[in-house]
């Protein structure tokens, strides 16, 4: 049945009752909410806004995360040693986008004993990091050695 018109400006007429005379406690519909909510001043809230599947990154490594600083390896002698710290170097320092004279200094910084001492005397200069590297390759990386080691 339609609902008289002065039923809806009447705040003693329960909603439910004016939907649906029938089944005094549902939900009154949306047009009666909204004429509700004019009268009353009332906002009603947005729905929740939920992200979708497109909006979700599917690869979180590409997602920029800001990581603490780890320490850098050190190294000081042993062939099996040299393998693991140069791992470690590799992926923390030889790979970045760095000055390769600050990647010398990071690498120098990180060798103490036999292997300090096999690349001390080599200038801090650009030029000089790929001949540490040579250097302690020669000296530590040989494979040959490491499986007799082993």
């Amino acid at each position: 049945p339609p609902v008289p018109h002065d039923a809806l400006n009447n705040p003693a007429v329960p909603h439910a009752a004016l939907a649906n005379p029938a089944a005094p406690h549902a939900a009154p519909p949306i047009a009666i909410r909204q004429i509700n909510i004019a009268q009353n001043g009332y906002q009603q809230a947005p729905p929740p806004q939920h992200p979708q599947p497109a909006a979700i990154n599917e690869n979180p490594a590409t997602v920029p995360v800001k990581l603490p600083a780890l320490a850098l390896p050190r190294f000081s002698d042993g062939v099996e040693e040299f393998h693991v710290f140069w791992n470690r170097f590799e992926v923390a320092v030889h790979r970045k986008n760095i000055a390769t004279v600050d990647k010398l200094l990071h690498l120098k910084s990180c060798l103490h004993g036999e292997a300090g001492r096999a690349v001390a005397n080599f200038p801090d200069t650009e030029d000089n990091y790929i001949a540490v590297v040579d250097t302690l390759n020669r000296k530590y990386g040989d494979k040959e050695i490491l499986s007799l080691t082993l």
